[in-house]
């Protein structure tokens, strides 16, 4: 499968160096704990961020690429996403790049937001906490924490560590936020 997106040795804002390849076509799930990149990465292919160093390929005949930060909070039942999506995906983009799109919903409509992505025929990248969306769209995942990221088997994914280093990450701001730092 040839790349969508090229990273080499990119450092910008928590993300320190990392080089990998996104795949053209295809879903990449994006996990990890809070604040550890993912949007970032999500904000620097979409190209709304700049690189402080390092190299951002982008595969030639990428026009059309649609991203949904985290401004879900207008669409936020499950039904009214999924209208979203489907609108996004009706525009046929080259590569369509979600921010947490099943936070906040429920069940069946994270379910049903899965499959919508798996049909999608473009490539997707995802970043979410939502680790049953993860398993279920299979394959490997993009684990980004403490700076680095790396792919792994999504059915390896040590989910238990991802959502502690996010309490972990969450205490913390509380407790700066608590102290007037």
């Amino acid at each position: 499968m040839s790349s969508a997106y090229r990273l080499r040795d990119v450092s910008v804002r928590s993300l320190r160096g990392i080089t990998v390849d996104i795949p053209r076509g295809g879903i990449t799930c994006v996990v990890g704990p809070s604040q550890a990149g993912k949007s970032t990465l999500l904000e620097l292919l979409a190209g709304s961020l700049a690189l402080e160093s390092g190299r951002l390929w982008r595969a030639p005949g990428l026009r059309r690429v649609l991203h949904h930060g985290q401004a879900w909070t207008h669409a936020s039942r499950g039904a009214d996403r999924l209208a979203a999506v489907r609108r996004m995906i009706a525009r046929r983009p080259d590569v369509l790049l979600l921010d947490e799109p099943t936070k906040q919903i429920d069940e069946p409509s994270a379910v049903e937001l899965g499959t919508l992505l798996a049909a999608a025929e473009t490539t997707v990248v995802v970043s979410t906490h939502d680790h049953p969306l993860t398993r279920r769209l299979g394959g490997s995942a993009l684990v980004v924490a403490d700076g680095t990221a790396e792919w792994q088997p999504a059915a390896t994914i040590d989910y238990l560590a991802i959502q502690q280093a996010t309490m972990d990450v969450l205490r913390d701001v509380r407790l700066r936020q608590g102290s007037g730092c």
